[in-house]
């Protein structure tokens, strides 16, 4: 039996029932019993994999879920690595990512304001809760981020946005398309959320980075922060954040 602890996190234990559900009719067909062992870190979901088709199903999470490094030690420079931004309020100088390091403790990867103006912004100097706020940036949104510095003496590990990233966000900028960032939700009860608010046509499409973040495409001429409250009832207990092209483009003028 191998037990590894994947990098998808859950909201509220009901999750965990979902996960279970993906897990299984993903490994339909495989000989390989698969069973949720548990929560790293109050929040990481642990699976235990055992059976013939042991590695095939190994090899699934690695690539569609990834794995925690778990400790600092298992973090090498210039690696990229998948995170969530965590503990923004209060924060002024730097943007704080879980990288899924926890033991022995839980060390966050520490993105610079600087950093991020010059990876985002073309250098401009803007607060940190502007440059967020710009992005959409909000506890539990996930991003790709590039290991600068791996400080196994202090405990600090140094960060900057992955290039793939960066273009993203480039790309999106240039769609001129709002994005309604939810977390916290499935795939289904995001779908269900916009099929009960009729909201169908207003969203072009649904893009998941991970079993419960997902951001809504809106239509041209849709406003993100305008499906807030419409969905809001049905997944009140999902977080929001927007990107709007608009205001990044109004910055540049």
């Amino acid at each position: 039996m191998t037990t590894l602890t994947t990098f998808t996190r859950i909201y509220d234990e009901s999750q965990l029932k979902q996960v279970n559900r993906v897990l299984k009719a993903s490994f339909k067909g495989l000989d390989v019993e698969v069973e949720i062992s548990g929560l790293a870190a109050g929040k990481w979901v642990k699976v235990s994999l055992s059976g013939e088709d042991e590695r095939v199903a190994i090899n699934y999470l690695v690539r569609e879920l990834g794995l925690c490094p778990k400790s600092l030690e298992n973090v090498k420079a210039s690696s990229i690595l998948k995170g969530y931004v965590v503990d923004l309020e209060g924060k002024k100088q730097e943007l704080l990512v879980d990288v899924g390091v926890f033991e022995p403790e839980i060390v966050h990867g520490i993105l610079s304001l600087d950093r991020l103006q010059a990876q985002l912004l073309d250098y401009r100097k803007v607060t940190l809760k502007e440059a967020t706020s710009l992005f959409g940036f909000t506890d539990n949104l996930p991003v790709n981020i590039k290991v600068i510095r791996v400080g196994k003496d202090d405990k600090r590990l140094e960060v900057e946005i992955a290039p793939a990233q960066v273009n993203l966000y480039r790309s999106w900028k240039r769609s001129l398309l709002d994005r309604l960032f939810v977390l916290g939700a499935s795939t289904y009860q995001v779908t269900r959320a916009l099929a009960g608010a009729k909201l169908s046509r207003d969203v072009l499409d649904i893009e998941s980075f991970g079993m419960f973040e997902h951001a809504l495409v809106c239509k041209f001429g849709t406003s993100a922060t305008g499906l807030i409250p419409k969905i809001g009832r049905t997944l009140g207990r999902s977080k929001f954040s927007v990107f709007s092209p608009e205001r990044l483009w109004k910055l540049c003028m």
